[in-house]
């Protein structure tokens, strides 16, 4: 339904889009993921025709709409701050669009009707902007870019203007809407919690250029590069050298860190002396018994509590290590004591558990 190939975008010196392209399937929802200055929204203002790229194309549903107006584009946007228009009711916010594009007027209030129903804000329609709250404001956004049956739906930062018990409730509402109408949508975020949770692709972004392309999952526990690993989600970071070489093939392989003690992870041996960026997911950390033996897998590293902080469901323990560096493990915060501060524990990291990347300048023994 939507293919960008290509497309770059200048402002001055700042390449703010970098030769980037990506497709986007009938009904499919994609999340633009990536800090602020990243390119994400200038992409979505390409898209949306609210800005011309200095190269490359655009196509929505096969045509290419790469010169064409934003309002020849049948596109739908959601904004960060609602955009509506506080002088009309939610029924005239939502019929508008409809009677621009040339709806028969006869079709618009049965249209607008089954929208808020769609949007659970049946009895609101007489109601001004001013007198919802934050959540119905959003769905009639929403309802007003599903209304003309756009053939892609933009949302930009649609939830961070919402306090985050609501951005968890509205996140839900809002994918389950989508998914029944069908509805083709890209999700500019820079909330790795809302790209996750909506979208069933995401693409994260850096500089104007795309690092990554993949599922939550593959973006979450096989990052490609440390910038996404690092970007998303937490985790702990070494620098390990390997021990030697190895025969190619995916095995148990041996790197030692700056910090002196090896690490037994996953992964083919890389040339003698090749360096990676290894890291590790807190919440696959698990603390043992003093003295436990390692398995063949598992490496055993022994730290002194720093702090525990209890996070409702989660309990955060960071670690200082012999070395000087710190880990951080996060557990079920369970009704079994936590470690005190300054004792001194042990915690097992499984071999598969480990990502490993080449650092970025060296060559790739992995």
């Amino acid at each position: 339904m939507l293919e960008v190939r290509n497309v770059t975008k200048h402002f001055g010196a700042t390449v703010a889009a970098d030769a980037v392209s990506f497709t986007v399937a009938q009904g499919e929802i994609v999340s633009l993921l990536g800090p602020s200055g990243c390119g994400k929204t200038t992409t979505l203002r390409l898209i949306a025709g609210f800005e011309r790229p200095d190269s490359g194309e655009i196509r929505i549903g096969g045509r290419d709409v790469t010169g064409t107006r934003p309002y020849e584009r049948n596109v739908g946007l959601l904004f960060q701050h609602y955009a509506l228009f506080p002088h009309m009711t939610v029924r005239d916010n939502v019929a508008y669009g409809l009677r621009h594009r040339g709806w028969p007027k006869a079709e618009i209030p049965d249209r607008v009707s089954a929208m808020l129903g769609l949007v659970k804000l049946q009895g609101l329609d007489a109601r001004l902007p001013a007198k919802l709250s934050g959540g119905q404001q959003q769905r009639v956004a929403l309802a007003r870019a599903l209304a003309t049956e756009p053939a892609v739906v933009l949302l930009d930062e649609p939830l961070s203007a919402l306090d985050a018990k609501l951005r968890h409730e509205l996140r839900v509402e809002i994918k389950e809407i989508l998914r029944s109408v069908g509805s083709t949508t890209i999700i500019v975020t820079h909330d790795q919690e809302e790209a996750m949770g909506m979208a069933a692709r995401i693409i994260v972004m850096e500089k104007g250029r795309i690092r990554q392309v993949g599922s939550p999952d593959d973006i979450y526990w096989r990052p490609g590069n440390r910038f996404v690993a690092g970007f998303v989600g937490r985790s702990n970071w070494f620098v390990g050298r390997a021990a030697g070489a190895g025969g190619g093939s995916p095995t148990l392989s041996t790197l030692t860190t700056e910090d002196g003690f090896e690490l037994r992870v996953a992964a083919p041996n890389g040339r003698a002396g090749a360096i990676y960026d290894v890291g590790i997911r807190p919440e696959r950390l698990e603390i043992v018994s003093p003295g436990a033996a390692p398995a063949a897998d598992e490496t055993l590293i022994v730290g002194t509590v720093l702090d525990v902080s209890p996070l409702g469901a989660e309990r955060h323990i960071v670690l200082r290590l012999p070395a000087g560096g710190q880990l951080t493990v996060i557990q079920p915060n369970r009704a079994a004591a936590a470690p005190g501060t300054g004792e001194t524990v042990t915690v097992r990291a499984r071999a598969a558990d480990w990502m490993v990347l080449p650092r970025e300048g060296e060559s790739s023994g992995v």
